[in-house]
């Protein structure tokens, strides 16, 4: 399953699943995610399926907005999305999120040697 997240401040305020017909981003009220930013077009973007490919993948289309759309940091008018692609509409941050891109490996948390901070490590198979 793939969803838009809007971010604040690092966190998850809100998901917007991805369906068969994708996802409108704007000011206007008619759209999916509705945006309240003078810096966003009325019909701004939109989270579509890609028109290729065997699997399911995501495409984010800039709808000829005047302020642009950003992945990543890059202006773009079509750009296939990996997960936790970063999709910035006005002063609006979207992440995209699909769990089929986003297995790894199962990663182990150890604490450092400073109090109340931990990190991550791939996880060592048991060895017997």
């Amino acid at each position: 399953m793939a969803v838009v997240a809007h971010m604040e401040g690092g966190i998850a305020v809100a998901r917007f699943e991805l369906g068969p017909q994708g996802l409108r981003i704007g000011r206007s009220p008619d759209n999916d995610v509705v945006v309240d930013d003078p810096l966003v077009s009325k019909d701004h973007a939109v989270v579509e399926p890609c028109p290729e490919g065997d699997t399911q993948a995501w495409q984010v289309r800039d709808l000829q907005s005047t302020n642009h759309t950003w992945v990543n940091g890059a202006q773009i008018a079509t750009q296939v999305l990996q997960h936790n692609d970063e999709i910035v509409v006005g002063m609006c941050e979207l992440r995209f999120l699909d769990e089929s891109q986003a297995l790894e490996a199962t990663q182990e948390v150890r604490k450092s040697w400073i109090p109340g901070v931990y990190y991550t490590r791939p996880k060592e198979d048991d060895k017997d």
